[in-house]
């Protein structure tokens, strides 16, 4: 392992509030009876179709951290992360997040998703990223991004499932991944076998999981 693969251990307690809505529909809908004439009978589902969450994290080891003190400030609490999660049909999600700093005071990133999904068909997500140039101790972004992402998913059957991932930056005027994935799934086990061009790397990939760990 190198500098780019370590993890680093935590010291941090994460702290959220999740508000949810639901909603419920009764349907009067006929149900045979026994070769007799159909009866009415009284249907109920349930939707989830707002959820919205706050959250914050603070670093004990940020907070202790006496390392470059001179050029970067201690900052052991996180951005804030404010999601609303938008439900109106069984097969549709618009999701936003938003990060604010509390240190300096403005917003530092912000994702909208909108997906479309399906059970036994797949799925296909429109988003977009908006990224500040950022320089804390902890993290560093030398430019400010804007990001435009496709993600689709194909369940071509009950064994194979087909994955793209496509995203672009609108600033550099480049494409920063081009992904395809095809998994097999059997049993206990998953198969990957990917696919992906990033502006410094290019790689074919093979993993699995087992029992879905």
């Amino acid at each position: 392992f190198d500098e780019f693969d370590r993890i680093d251990g935590l010291n941090e307690v994460t702290y959220s509030l999740t508000n949810v809505l639901n909603r419920r529909l009764d349907t009067v809908v006929l149900s045979p009876n026994s070769g007799q004439s159909p009866q009415a009978a009284l249907a109920t589902s349930y939707l989830e179709f707002i959820r919205f969450r706050l959250e914050q994290s603070y670093d004990q080891n940020e907070a202790s951290r006496n390392a470059d003190r001179d050029e970067y400030e201690r900052r052991p609490f996180s951005d804030v992360l404010a999601e609303l999660k938008i439900r109106p049909r069984e097969y549709v999600d618009l999701v936003t997040r938003t990060w604010f700093s509390p240190y300096l005071t403005e917003f530092t990133q912000t994702e909208i998703d909108v997906r479309f999904f399906k059970d036994g068909l797949g799925e296909f997500l429109v988003g977009y990223d908006y990224l500040t140039k950022i320089d804390e101790y902890k993290r560093e972004r030398d430019k400010t991004l804007s990001i435009a992402r496709l993600e689709g998913t194909w369940e071509i059957n009950d064994e194979f499932s087909l994955n793209a991932i496509y995203r672009h930056d609108f600033n550099s005027e480049r494409d920063l991944e081009r992904t395809l994935t095809l998994s097999w799934f059997s049993g206990c086990y998953t198969l990957h076998f990917g696919y992906s061009q990033k502006p410094d790397d290019d790689r074919f990939e093979f993993g699995f999981d087992l029992m879905n760990f």
